[in-house]
């Protein structure tokens, strides 16, 4: 197989998108290089653009959590940026009454209409977190409570 260009496609009137080989033939020893099938920079300018479209509400003073793929408001959304099906609009997974953030990827949020609890906490102690466990760690937030 030869380096080079495979193909491209116009994207815009500025900017294309291309395919092309650039790490392949033979090794000193005799074995085949493998095909690299990486976009490094289109997943950067995807994730750039996402940041830069989430700013306006991740800087609020009603954002109470973010993460790479979501953010939780005090406020409603305008219902012109919902959507479960449009992309590039926000999907309402949850409304909630109460939340308890304590670091990142360690909540609880309890849902309005009495539903359950989402718990989200990282690290070994997962299958433990219970919503008092969040309450109380939130009362004292200098406290070491171990799980049991």
């Amino acid at each position: 197989m030869s380096t080079g260009f495979i193909y491209g496609d116009l994207l815009s009137e500025d900017y294309y998108i291309v395919s092309y080989v650039s790490n392949s033939g033979d090794m000193m020893d005799g074995t085949r290089k493998q095909i690299q099938n990486s976009a490094v920079r289109i997943s950067a300018a995807i994730t750039a653009s996402a940041r830069i479209y989430m700013y306006p509400f991740l800087s609020g003073e009603d954002c109470y959590y973010t993460d790479t793929d979501s953010v939780i408001l005090g406020n409603k959304l305008p219902e012109e940026h919902i959507s479960n099906s449009v992309l590039g609009l926000f999907k309402l997974k949850y409304q909630i009454a109460k939340g308890y953030f304590l670091a990142p990827k360690s909540y609880c949020l309890v849902q309005e209409e009495m539903k359950d609890d989402i718990l989200v906490h990282q690290g070994a102690g997962k299958s433990l977190a219970t919503r008092e466990w969040f309450e109380e760690q939130y009362k004292d937030m200098t406290s070491k409570a171990q799980m049991n």
